[in-house]
């Protein structure tokens, strides 16, 4: 049976750490925000403005 996993909570406390040492104890595909958005974006950003990134 497949199962998602969301792991969640504020900036800075550990939640990328977490993720990729429990995805390769279960073996898991681990899918991350972090990098969608630099791979879609970080050409484009010129610079960290809140405005943009909400777009």
């Amino acid at each position: 049976m497949a199962r998602l996993i969301l792991v969640c909570g504020p900036t800075g406390v550990g939640k990328t750490n977490y993720s990729l040492s429990f995805s390769k104890e279960i073996e898991a595909i681990r899918i991350a925000i972090n990098s969608w958005m630099q791979t879609l974006f970080a050409k484009d950003m010129t610079s960290l403005e809140y405005d943009w990134m909400i777009e």
